[in-house]
Formats: structure tokens, sequence, C-alpha cells
């Protein structure tokens, strides 16, 4: 299922932080540096949001990824 924008600002933000360097740098910022020593970023990958509801309605979430961390 595709990641669909909900709004213009959901869009470009999606955009922005679907570049995996991108989004590297936002999370490297805003996470505690505890954590950010022990990623291995290079294996930082987007998951999918998207799923149906019980309705069979389409839904979307947040952006999720995930990242290999040592230990």
């Amino acid at each position: 299922m595709p990641e669909r924008p909900t709004s213009p600002h959901d869009a470009l933000c999606r955009r922005i932080l679907g570049q995996p360097e991108n989004a590297t740098a936002e999370l490297r910022s805003a996470l505690p540096e505890a954590f950010v020593v022990q990623a291995d970023w290079s294996t930082l990958r987007a998951l999918p949001s998207g799923f149906v509801s019980d309705h069979l309605d389409p839904r979307y979430g947040d952006m999720l990824f995930s990242v290999e961390v040592d230990g």
C-alpha cells in the first residue's frame, strides 16, 4: 500500500524524510546521544506505515524507520 500524504505539510515531510540522508540527519539531531552513538545509521530503512482498517478503509500512519543498534 503506498504512503498517501493527507496534507501538503505531510507530503513535504514525507518527501524530505523519505530520503535516507535527510532522515538520518534529523533522527541523529532529535534522539538522545546515547542512542545515536550505538545506532548503525547505514542500516536505516523506512518501513511501511499504511494499513487497512477493520472496515476496509485505507489508513496511513506516521513515518516509521528501523535501524540496527549495537547491544
